[in-house]
């Protein structure tokens, strides 16, 4: 489901090698937003906890950056949002 939001990012393949590339605008637009601005809210909040999911996306954020980190919050949403 998170493909079809066009949360994850295209692949590319050939001869063993695996490309990722930006993620899709697939999906309904609507929905997407809405799990995007929730990523970002949870990623300003995120800042101020030390639990396991708030030191993952800050890590993720200090090493890539904050849209990065947004949109892997988002997907990490979706999938825990999937399992209820």
């Amino acid at each position: 489901m998170s493909a079809w939001l066009g949360l994850t990012p295209s692949q590319h393949s050939s001869g063993g090698k695996s490309l990722l590339g930006g993620i899709s605008k697939r999906g309904d637009k609507y929905v997407r937003m809405l799990l995007i601005h929730g990523a970002r809210s949870a990623l300003n909040a995120a800042k101020n906890k030390e639990d396991g999911r708030s030191r993952w996306v800050m890590a993720l954020v200090e090493r890539r950056n904050k849209n990065t980190g947004t949109v892997a919050l988002a997907n990490k949403m979706h999938e825990l949002l999937g399992r209820y």
